[in-house]
């Protein structure tokens, strides 16, 4: 416990005790269903606080505005993590994938996260005309892929903000039509290697 309120303030947050006992509680429910419902690599289960919850909690400087969505959003990552340490925002968990979903909808009852909506749904199902603020995607797909999916769903400033890889890319940042993209370099605690975030703001 003190050594994730200490890794979190290197990614400059300050948790509550009440946020520290949910992000415990969620990792207990991660390694308990994905015995069963494969929800991250086996070998991921050894350090599922730096390689999935610190990494997520890293792009929480790029979050705008107060309406969130999580694209293929699978064990809740990143949008739990973030969803418990930004109550002010709302999060809609968006996945196609039931056991999922239902997993994710156990982790809202158990935490008593009012701040998170689950949607069993494909991304290309939500009306076009429903924005969000920012949108996140952890593991997805390749971050034009994405911008041509979700682009239609941000207002004029919004960012859809991708977890790109665990290697910091030196190669130029393609075209994003409407776009205009920065990559970010985040150092996450317990961690060897620098990961990259891409953020895309729609202009």
């Amino acid at each position: 416990m003190a050594s994730l309120v200490a890794d979190c303030q290197q990614l400059g947050l300050t948790l509550t005790q009440a946020q520290t006992d949910a992000l415990d509680a969620y990792v207990a429910l991660l390694n308990k269903w994905n015995k069963t419902f494969n929800l991250i690599s086996r070998q991921d289960i050894s350090r599922v606080v730096p390689r999935h919850v610190l990494d997520s909690l890293a792009g929480h400087r790029w979050i705008r505005g107060k309406t969130v969505l999580d694209v293929g959003s699978g064990a809740g990552l990143p949008g739990i993590p973030l969803a418990v340490v930004l109550p002010e925002v709302h999060f809609t968990l968006c996945d196609r994938m039931a056991r999922r979903s239902r997993f994710q909808s156990q982790v809202v009852r158990e935490l008593k996260l009012d701040n998170v909506e689950v949607l069993n749904a494909d991304v290309a199902a939500i009306p076009v005309e429903r924005c969000f603020s920012t949108i996140v995607a952890r593991a997805v797909d390749a971050a034009p892929e994405l911008w041509k999916l979700v682009k239609d769903r941000l207002p004029l400033g919004g960012a859809l903000v991708v977890y790109s890889s665990t290697q910091v890319d030196d190669t130029p940042l393609v075209e994003f039509p409407g776009g205009e993209a920065v990559q970010h370099q985040v150092t996450v605690p317990g961690m060897n290697s620098p990961h990259a975030i891409c953020e895309i703001k729609k202009r």
